[in-house]
């Protein structure tokens, strides 16, 4: 809420200048402010391995909350968030749902899915590990890097900003995402976001909590739970 607010605000500023500064205002240069190409540095593609166990930590509605996603060598995945566990078990070009119950995993029906329908019913998952659309836009900057689980991370910043001059008052709002990237298979590890707001020298930064973080990543003797005969 913040965020908006503070946007409006800015907008509400900004437009009630246009009327003075029509004739100097430069929309070139505004649009140019607000998209950038993002560099050719950050990841464009990632690939899972062969076999893993991946948990996030991420929040919403206040709540810190996890969300796994397991796969064994066999092409079986198993996956659980705060609301719902599944076990999809490979048969022929397909899959079979299996639904957790308090008796254990069982077949939902006798139907094969396709690994679309699986992903739109992982999605919290991917959304974390691969966050592609997310930043198409903005100005990108090499962080250095880091260490999540016991793995190497590439960071990145990505940021949208606005800015300019009305009449020797500099006015700016920026939105930067940060990324880490697992150095190896490119899957996303981390991502958090912070907005900073400058007028009239005053400046307002505010991070929030839409962010996560992977908090396990293994990749060896994946063992996946069974469905019930």
């Amino acid at each position: 809420m913040k965020k908006v607010v503070a946007f409006v605000l800015l907008l509400i500023l900004f437009c009630s200048s246009l009327t003075a500064q029509a004739t100097s205002l430069d929309f070139g240069e505004l649009f140019n402010s607000v998209y950038n190409s993002s560099s050719s540095a950050m990841p464009r593609s990632f690939h899972m391995p062969e076999e893993f166990s991946i948990v996030y930590e991420y929040v919403e509605e206040g709540k810190f909350k996890e969300v796994l996603m397991e796969k064994d060598k066999n092409d079986n995945y198993h996956y659980k968030d705060h609301e719902d566990e599944f076990l999809f078990v490979k048969e022929g070009r397909g899959y079979r749902i299996a639904i957790a119950t308090m008796n254990g995993f069982v077949y939902k029906n006798k139907d094969k899915y396709d690994f679309d329908y699986i992903k739109e019913l992982t999605s919290k998952f991917w959304k974390c590990a691969e966050p592609l659309e997310d930043y198409q836009m903005g100005t990108t900057t090499e962080e250095g890097s880091g260490n999540i689980c016991g793995r190497k991370t590439n960071k990145f910043k990505v940021e949208l900003g606005l800015g300019y001059n009305l009449n020797g008052l500099n006015v700016s709002m920026s939105d930067a995402t940060f990324y880490e990237f697992d150095a190896e298979t490119g899957i996303c590890m981390a991502s958090s976001k912070k907005d900073n707001i400058s007028y009239l020298g005053m400046n307002l930064s505010d991070g929030d909590n839409s962010g996560f973080e992977c908090i396990s990543f293994e990749t060896d003797r994946i063992v996946l739970p069974k469905v019930d005969s």
